[in-house]
């Protein structure tokens, strides 16, 4: 078995070329939870994925366990039909089901373990092992084609197993695809979000499940809010992930903004924010997303706003927009993937 020694969270290892009025609302709770985080190291993996599969994490233990198509690296289209698994680039060539008890794991194979609902024979092994305790854990997509997704996190219940799933099954043939997994103790979700319209600018959109921009005549604009205030430790970086539900050429922008009401000294809440009442969008953005995949977290780089919020009340207000007429959806609050605010302190 092979062991390596994880990685801190900061490190990415180089990868492969293929790799209305607020008076209502003024007195009303900002809800959520606002938790610090702390981090524990990331990992690496690299793989030549077709159709569905997951690997499983738990402790020192990683396999796969393969559902739909062929096998991760055993596609007939790979070298000797047997391409390996890299786990912070270190290899691992599976041992399958089918596979001659005397093959060499790393020897080509006329072997594609199709459609088997199957499982590895054997396990990568970690040093020191993933912690045996809840978190959340994160997957950050470097090079993805179809969907990278957490759909287990771990928790007692399930005995501290990760499930990542891999599909790739709408595309023709296999292709490789490259994620970091980050463990963190808690992320910050936002205790208010809503999207604004130019075009109903008296209409406040703050209980629907998503989140859009949009470059037009008439602009969609949204708008998140945090709250950091209890958050001591020196902030390394902070990251906003988003889940996007319909994707774009034009991810959009993210923007430091005020955390009142246009013109006024009130809090702005998703329950009273509109397009007549949100705070202005101004300056230079944090940080600039491209185009954007469906069913895939993003993320934008917004230490200087949390630093700001932290020498301030601990508010961390935020305003997204594009530059595109094609309209670009997220999940928000209320949605199946809230949006996250990882913070990495020193």
């Amino acid at each position: 078995m092979k062991r390596y020694t994880w990685l801190l969270i900061g490190v990415l290892l180089a990868l492969m070329a293929l790799a209305g009025g607020a008076g209502a609302q003024a007195n009303a709770p900002e809800n959520g939870p606002t938790n610090e985080t702390s981090t524990v190291p990331a990992l690496n993996v690299r793989a030549y994925i077709d159709g569905r599969t997951h690997l499983i994490i738990r402790g020192d233990q990683i396999y796969w366990r393969h559902y739909e198509y062929a096998a991760p690296g055993r596609h007939s289209d790979a070298p000797g039909g047997n391409v390996p698994t890299y786990i912070n680039e270190e290899l691992w060539y599976p041992i399958w089901p089918g596979d001659p008890p005397e093959h060499d794991p790393a020897d080509p194979i006329d072997n594609e373990v199709r459609d088997c609902d199957c499982r590895t024979l054997d396990q990568f092994v970690v040093v020191p092992p993933l912690p045996l305790e809840t978190a959340v854990v994160s997957v950050s997509p470097i090079r993805v084609r179809g969907v990278v997704r957490v759909i287990q996190q771990p928790e007692s219940a399930n005995d501290f197993t990760l499930i990542i799933e891999f599909d790739d099954s709408g595309p023709s043939g296999p292709a490789w695809y490259s994620v970091t997994v980050g463990y963190y103790d808690a992320v910050y979700q936002p205790t208010n979000d809503a999207y604004v319209m130019a075009s109903r600018p008296s209409t406040n959109f703050g209980a629907k499940p998503i989140l859009r921009v949009k470059d037009a005549a008439k602009d969609v604009n949204s708008f998140l809010k945090f709250n950091v205030s209890g958050l001591t430790a020196t902030v390394q970086s902070a990251t906003l992930r988003l889940w996007v539900n319909d994707p774009g050429p034009d991810g959009g922008s993210v923007y430091s903004v005020s955390s009142f009401y246009l013109n006024t000294t009130t809090q702005w809440l998703e329950t009273g924010l509109k397009w007549n009442n949100a705070p202005a969008i101004s300056g230079a953005p944090l940080d600039t997303l491209g185009a954007v995949v469906k069913g895939t977290w993003v993320e934008l780089d917004v230490t200087g706003a949390v630093i700001a919020a932290l020498g301030s009340d601990g508010r961390v207000s935020l305003a997204l927009t594009n530059d595109s007429r094609n309209m670009v959806t997220y999940s928000s609050k209320e949605g199946p993937h809230p949006p996250e605010l990882v913070i990495i302190t020193n």
